[in-house]
């Protein structure tokens, strides 16, 4: 719900520059201690479970579900973009050839429909948003995945196809690298044109890139073993190779955050002995091997780098199954907790900030019913258990870098003018930086706001270093007035705020979704914020 005041503001009632300009030289740095009184209401992030045929949606910040949409088709690996806005999803209807739901999720509603010319398996979203790609085989019989269509966000159509059986985004949206027969290419996106094709000398099963995009990191099969190649991304060339002959079978690859681990899972077959190895990449070894129940299925890496939720089930000797949740400490490369359900876990799905992590639990028998599990990271116990849900949970993606361990607004407005050029904005936050992170920078870094599409920035550079470590920025830049300054408010805490005037803005509408990003450190959160319309009907 929208919180719109409609009556005449003081934004309003005078121009939009002037007060702005009164309100910087009057308040200064008060304007902090005024807003932090009101926080604008937390809304989500939503989750999206899939179910029957239908999508429910999960408010995160209460558990509860505040909507359902219909699709008329069964959804599978449903999957958010990077702004929160489209939710994709396998959802062939029947009688239909489109089999890729793209769903509005301000409208919670089908935006369209595509049709990828096969059986689609898997779906990746580039982290800039532009485009969806879908691993697919082209017919029920055929190869688990060997081609992979490519759509295009903005229009919601496949525009090409790359003949390969897995494919990573990399985080600057410029490269995407795809694993085929026995090699690993890189693709310009912007052409769709294969850069380079780097030989592995083996089938690439599981492949991922580090964040930083140096490094890609490839499970290969070796026919009755396998190994993890590290490749180098500027080179181009399989720098080096480590040993997983203890494993059979590989289950699930994934990268920790900071791009320093490499957890993959696996097992040997005939005597059921299943386990993580952990790769150092900073020196390309194996440094651990931990044990877990039979059967590994599947891993999730927490956002903030801290847990591996790893989740898989196997069958008992009386023929009954049993699954089990593991979680693995990375600080200390033991499992921290663990427990056991009879039921069948799916993957394990994190909110952006670490704190709450879902765990759909399918059910065993005919006539048990379905359920999530919300584990509390804080002491990785379950603190909620939501019913009759259990599907694959698709929550908005962590911003790329360190995720800051607390961000929150406590000032969002909005307002149009009555001329296109007389919007304005206001934003205030309180930000702490994660553990890992080497501070920041502004002046060097600068900082950028994403509210859902609409984008602002302080360029770096234009932030000035102050004697009591603040950073501040004033100034007007083709008619568009800035005031920002981010402040010391405590150990690795700061407060930050960006007040615009002068501006066009595009429509916007609750709740808004706030990406914001100083360096390598970045966090997101959606709020209902104050959006003030013109009080006359103006061409926009």
């Amino acid at each position: 719900m929208h919180i719109i005041n409609r009556s005449k503001s003081a934004f309003a009632s005078v121009n939009v520059v002037t007060l702005l300009a009164i309100v910087i030289a009057a308040f200064g740095a008060m304007a902090w201690l005024e807003q932090a009184s009101a926080w604008p209401q937390p809304v989500g992030p939503f989750a999206y479970v899939n179910g029957g045929d239908s999508l429910s949606v999960i408010d995160t910040g209460t558990n509860k579900v505040v909507a359902k949409i219909e699709l008329g088709c069964l959804p599978a690996n449903s999957q958010v973009s990077p702004d929160g806005k489209t939710v994709y999803a396998i959802c062939q209807k029947s009688g239909s050839k489109e089999n890729i739901a793209a769903i509005d999720t301000r409208t919670n509603a089908v935006a369209a429909r595509v049709q990828v010319a096969g059986i689609p398996n898997s779906i990746v979203i580039s982290p800039d948003g532009k485009s969806v790609y879908v691993a697919y085989k082209k017919n029920e019989y055929g190869p688990l995945q060997d081609n992979i269509a490519v759509i295009d966000a903005a229009t919601n159509r496949v525009t090409g196809s790359i003949l390969g059986r897995n494919v990573v985004a990399g985080q600057d949206g410029k490269r995407i690298y795809v694993g085929s027969a026995d090699s690993l290419q890189v693709i310009d996106t912007a052409t769709g044109k294969t850069v380079t094709t780097i030989p592995l000398g083996g089938a690439p099963d599981r492949l991922a890139v580090t964040p930083d995009q140096k490094r890609a990191v490839v499970v290969r099969n070796l026919g009755p073993y396998s190994d993890l190649v590290i490749v180098d991304l500027n080179l181009n060339v399989a720098a080096a190779a480590v040993d997983l002959s203890n494993f059979t079978q590989t289950y699930d690859l994934a990268i920790n955050p900071d791009g320093q681990r490499v957890y993959v899972t696996g097992c040997v077959a005939g005597i059921d002995i299943c386990e993580i190895g952990v790769i150092d990449l900073k020196i390309n070894t194996l440094i651990a091997f931990v044990g877990l129940p039979r059967n590994v299925a599947q891993m999730t890496v927490t956002p903030d780098g801290k847990y591996v939720y790893v989740t898989g089930f196997y069958a008992t000797a009386w023929g009954e199954a049993q699954g089990f949740i593991s979680i693995l400490d990375t600080r200390t490369n033991l499992i921290t907790a663990g427990k056991a359900v009879p039921a069948v876990p799916g993957y394990a799905a994190a909110t952006p900030d670490s704190k709450q992590i879902y765990v759909p639990l399918f059910p065993a028998f005919a006539t048990d019913s379905s359920k999530m599990w919300v584990f509390n990271s804080s002491n990785n116990t379950v603190a909620a258990t939501l019913v009759n849900l259990a599907g694959n949970v698709a929550i908005v993606p962590a911003p790329p870098g360190l995720p800051f361990t607390d961000y929150r607004m406590s000032h969002l407005e909005f307002t149009y003018g009555a001329k296109p050029n007389e919007d304005a904005f206001s934003f205030y936050s309180s930000t702490t930086l994660n553990n890992a992170s080497n501070g920041i920078r502004p002046d060097l870094e600068g900082l950028r706001l994403d509210f859902g599409g609409f984008v602002a920035t302080v360029a770096s550079g234009k932030f000035k270093k102050q004697s009591d470590g603040s950073f501040v920025y004033n100034d007007r830049i083709n008619g568009v007035l800035y005031n920002a300054y981010i402040k010391p408010a405590g150990v690795s805490s700061y407060v930050v705020h960006l007040l615009q005037s002068g501006l066009k803005l595009p429509p916007l509408a609750n709740p808004v979704q706030v990406q914001q990003t100083i360096g390598d450190d970045s966090g997101v959160h959606a709020v209902q914020a104050i959006i003030r319309p013109p009080l006359m009907s103006v061409s926009r």
